[in-house]
């Protein structure tokens, strides 16, 4: 069902990192609305969550680090906004050098973006950057974190997000485009696969193996996909906004315990956990959630998933996708 009317239909819209789990997402909600979707992805992507889209959308090879063949898209393609869903690989940055590396790469792919917006004499009417609620500074005594929480990521990832998004920052003021910035919490929900605690959850429900559960201390605002996806197109179709920064969560924080309840409630039945394996890190340290007023009086915009409507959704998803059923064993 489209939401936004007519105003993305035949839009020429580029979404970077279209395989990943909120870039296909968001590739699929811009599908729904209308859009001309032009999907990056590099020729080494696993394209499993770009099946059967329809023939408005291109999934164009093209990396990031190709000024040749990112000019050639914009010259060919004219795209009015960029959504920027690219990010360094997934790993667990360790040493500093891995973090230095990274954020070279980061930054040289966004110079060659808003280069080849240059080359063409600048069509973009916007630039949507998806950032990360790793970048705000919290402890357990501030933990409802709002777009004017100070910025002090307590994680090298969140680092380089961070990073990143500095470097979004200076190339958007420097060439005069709006830059629109969705914070995400939690992301969960269809299409995503990665070693994600509710994917855990659901993988051990369904036969796979235990989940490793700490102590429950610990909370976190898990939002659905979908809900991040409305808030990113909103983004875009309110072309009153200038540079703004919006969080998506759900405004609600829950522990792996409530979560592993929920799932369980759902399929009425237990799923197998190992209690006290998880070593702490530096991201267990009580609870954080998002204040989402700033983006209900902008956009108007709310989830319209609670956790459990959301885990339903995914599990039927899980289910259909996957063609398994619950082990009984």
């Amino acid at each position: 069902m489209n939401k936004f009317g007519k105003y993305f239909e035949g839009k020429p819209i580029v979404v970077t990192g279209a395989s990943g789990f909120i870039g296909s997402n968001v590739v699929r909600s811009l599908e729904l609305a209308g859009a001309r979707t032009l999907a990056l992805v590099r020729p080494s992507s696993d394209l499993w969550r770009l099946q059967s889209l329809n023939q408005e959308t291109s999934v164009l090879s093209i990396p990031l680090e190709d000024q040749h063949g990112l000019k050639k898209l914009f010259q060919i393609e004219r795209p009015e906004h960029i959504i920027h869903c690219a990010a360094p690989i997934h790993l667990s940055l360790i040493e500093v050098d891995q973090l230095s590396h990274n954020q070279l790469i980061a930054d040289n792919h966004l110079i060659n973006i808003f280069k080849a917006n240059n080359d063409v004499g600048g069509i973009l009417a916007s630039f949507v950057h998806i950032c990360s609620s790793t970048i705000y500074d919290w402890s357990p005594d501030r933990y409802i974190l709002s777009e004017n929480t100070a910025l002090n990521p307590a994680t090298l990832r969140g680092k380089l997000k961070l990073s990143q998004l500095n470097t979004c920052i200076g190339l958007a003021e420097k060439n005069e485009i709006p830059l629109r910035v969705g914070r995400i919490f939690r992301a969960y929900g269809p299409w995503d696969f990665n070693d994600r605690f509710i994917n855990r959850a659901l993988n051990a429900a369904f036969g796979g193996a235990a989940v490793p559960l700490g102590d429950g201390s610990f909370k976190r605002d898990y939002v659905h996909v979908n809900d991040i996806c409305n808030g990113i197109l909103g983004l875009i179709e309110d072309n009153s906004l200038a540079t703004i920064s919006l969080n998506f969560g759900s405004g609600v924080d829950h522990s792996p315990s409530e979560v592993i309840q929920i799932i369980e409630s759902i399929l009425d039945r237990k799923i197998p956990v190992i209690r006290g394996t998880f070593p702490k890190n530096i991201m267990d340290r009580g609870r954080y959630k998002a204040d989402i007023s700033l983006a209900k009086s902008i956009l108007g915009w709310e989830p319209s998933f609670n956790l459990t409507e959301g885990l339903k959704q995914t599990i039927n998803w899980y289910k259909d996708f996957f063609k398994v059923e619950i082990n009984d064993d």
